[in-house]
């Protein structure tokens, strides 16, 4: 991951990105990620109620948040 952040790979694509996060995340702080693959060109989305895996500790807002996004 040092050699190629995920920021920097979400620039290289030529598709639509959703970057999720949890507000509670211990292993990496939410609001510079956030700010990161926004400014890489992701859309972005925090759950508040979730720390490092969204998609586990909330999946009724992870499927919310990639209903819009798909849309």
């Amino acid at each position: 991951m040092a050699d190629d952040p995920l920021d920097a790979r979400i620039q290289r694509l030529d598709v639509p990105v959703l970057a999720i996060h949890g507000r509670r995340d211990q292993m990496y702080t939410c609001a510079p990620s956030i700010a990161r693959y926004s400014a890489a060109g992701a859309r972005t989305a925090i759950i508040e109620d979730a720390g490092h895996s969204p998609h586990v500790e909330s999946p009724q807002a992870v499927a919310v948040v990639l209903r819009q996004f798909l849309r």
